[in-house]
Formats: C-alpha cells, sequence, structure tokens
C-alpha cells in the first residue's frame, strides 16, 4: 500500500508531460495570413495583461487567507491552501496561454482545410487546460 503513494504525483507529472506535447502539437499547426497573426497577437497581449491584473487582485486575497488559515487554524492547512492556489494559478495561465494559442491556429484550420481539422486543433487546444487541471491536482493530492 505504501508504494501506491507515488502513484498520485507520478500521474500527476505524466499528464503535464502529455499536456506539453498537445501543446507542443497545437503550436506547430499553421497560423493563416499576416492579418490572421496581427490579430492573434494582439489577443495573446489583452490576455496576458487581463491575467497580470486578476493575479496581482488575487495575490492579494491569497496572502490574506494564508495568514488567516496559518494564525487560526495551522500553518500545515495555510501551506495546502497555497499549493491549492498556486497551482489553480499555474492552470490559468497554462490555458490561457494554449487557448489563444490554439484560436488563430483554429481559424486557419478551418479556413484551409474544413471542419475536421479546426475541432480537432480546438479540442487538443482546450484539453491541456483540462490535463492541466487534473495533473496539478493529482500532484498536488500526492505531495
Amino acid at each position: 500500500m505504501e508504494s501506491m503513494v507515488f502513484y498520485a504525483p507520478l500521474l500527476g507529472v505524466i499528464g503535464l508531460f502529455i499536456a506539453w506535447i498537445i501543446f507542443t502539437y497545437v503550436k506547430k499547426q499553421p497560423m493563416g495570413n499576416p492579418c490572421m497573426q496581427e490579430i492573434a497577437g494582439l489577443v495573446r497581449v489583452g490576455a496576458a495583461a487581463f491575467l497580470k491584473r486578476e493575479y496581482t487582485a488575487l495575490s492579494i486575497f491569497i496572502i490574506v487567507v494564508f495568514v488567516l488559515l496559518a494564525i487560526f487554524i495551522n500553518y500545515q492547512t495555510a501551506l495546502a491552501f497555497l499549493a491549492g492556489a498556486i497551482s489553480s494559478m499555474l492552470a490559468g495561465v497554462f490555458g490561457m496561454n494554449s487557448s489563444t494559442t490554439a484560436s488563430v491556429r483554429t481559424t486557419e484550420a478551418a479556413r484551409a482545410t474544413g471542419q475536421e481539422k479546426s475541432l480537432l486543433v480546438s479540442f487538443y487546444g482546450g484539453s491541456v487546460m483540462g490535463l492541466s487541471v487534473a495533473s496539478l491536482g493529482l500532484l498536488g493530492l500526492g505531495i
């Protein structure tokens, strides 16, 4: 039974590796014409600005809750909360990066080859977020 303790973090790492492989596949897809690429670049800049603003505000909340948990419950609970918050933020970054990367490539796939390829690129782009959330959860649970 003790040897099973390592399965959760191991599966978490494997899941993150698979998410990275899928993201690499999505990044290799054509980005379309220069106009599409310019718009995609602007979307990425806007998404990054949104995440920076959101995570700045969220960090204040996380710090306050962390301190309150450490004072009124115990530091182990506070650390578990902090690990969960960081994992959630990482999953958000992975998901936003993947979705903004996949969006222009999905559009180009639909324009160039049709529905089947665009659905595949779109699905893979979204699966990076899903795998990241599950994998980071397993990693955190195992640790």
